[in-house]
């Protein structure tokens, strides 16, 4: 009887416990909740120190390798140099994620993904370029 008597007083004691820390609130009512996360945007545009000078080495199966120096601006302005030779200049836009620059100027659209410290260029598609020359698609910050 004794257990029976313990075991009872121990599930009371349980359920005073648990109700102690909830809170009737009236009917159609929701009670804030305070434990949420706070959701925050992380980009490259945001989070990282993109402005600066990138340089590199990029070639493809159809060109020779080319010296390339790529100079962002916090003004949305960029200096293009290819080879010494080629000189643009123009300024960039970035995509709705903030991960992307467009060059708007040049002859053709080039795409960078911005990285901490590094640029990769990316195909007309915007997507990186997955073959054995990738890993000459990238410029570093100098």
């Amino acid at each position: 009887m004794k257990k029976i008597a313990l075991s009872a007083a121990a599930v009371c004691f349980l359920f005073g416990f648990m109700a102690c820390g909830q809170k009737d609130s009236p009917a159609g009512t929701e009670q804030p909740q305070y434990n949420q996360a706070i959701e925050t945007v992380h980009n490259s545009r945001d989070s990282l120190d993109w402005s600066g000078t990138y340089s590199g080495i990029i070639s493809d199966i159809n060109s020779k390798p080319v010296k390339v120096e790529l100079t962002l601006n916090d003004n949305g302005s960029y200096e293009l140099h290819i080879n010494e030779d080629d000189d643009y200049t123009g300024n960039f836009t970035w995509n709705e994620a903030g991960s992307v620059i467009t060059l708007i100027g040049d002859r053709i659209p080039r795409y960078y993904k911005v990285g901490e410290g590094f640029l990769i260029q990316l195909d007309s598609e915007k997507d990186e370029i997955m073959s054995y020359l990738s890993d000459n698609r990238k410029l570093v910050k100098i």
